[in-house]
């Protein structure tokens, strides 16, 4: 593989990389030499090809498709919410209901051993006691996210860039579901209004 490939490669695998050189604040010549020297490939050659490289592919970036998206997209902020892991079918069914006639947030991923789900506190029945007590949001995206991708990764590396931890997060079609501990959700509402 020739130092451009590589190079491009490198790009790929990095999303702050890409969303830069689409932002163009990236010094191409800088960066080239500095992947050159992660790649071990020396020499004024091997430089301008990955400069070359680097300047092609800012061309081709996506950046501005994924900004459309999330601007088009809207949230719901639930802030008495609960995430409980390893529930039983019985629990869920019965939280399910509840949340569908109070018309509240219930996102549920499944797996062959573990159910997961996040809802809101009015939903939960007094006896279980056993959840992690988060803020929860809810983001509702035109039907183009499906086809525009890296959305949800620069969702998430936006909210990394705040420190934010992600406790749980759920994506289905145009919804996206995730949860936060209370002590993120104002750098969290923050991150949402300079993308949405």
């Amino acid at each position: 593989m020739g130092s451009a490939d590589e190079a491009r490669k490198y790009v790929r695998e990095s999303l702050y990389l890409r969303e830069a050189m689409a932002d163009e604040v990236v010094n191409y010549a800088a960066l080239a030499r500095h992947i050159a020297e992660e790649l071990d490939k020396d020499g004024d050659q091997s430089v301008k090809a990955i400069e070359v490289a680097l300047r092609r592919m800012q061309l081709e970036t996506g950046s501005e498709e994924r900004k459309r998206v999330l601007a088009s997209t809207t949230y719901t902020m639930y802030a008495d919410a609960a995430v409980l892991r390893g529930i039983d079918q019985a629990l869920t069914g019965s939280l399910a209901s509840v949340a569908d006639e109070s018309n509240a947030l219930f996102a549920k991923v499944q797996t062959e051993k573990s159910v997961t789900v996040i809802t809101v506190d009015s939903v939960l029945p007094e006896h279980v006691d056993s959840y992690e007590r988060v803020a929860a949001f809810k983001l509702s995206s035109p039907a183009d996210i499906e086809e525009t991708p890296g959305v949800v990764a620069l969702l998430t590396q936006r909210l990394g860039d705040k420190d934010v931890n992600i406790v749980e997060m759920f994506s289905c079609q145009e919804e996206t579901v995730f949860a936060v501990s209370n002590d993120d959700v104002s750098a969290t509402i923050t991150c949402l209004n300079e993308l949405c």
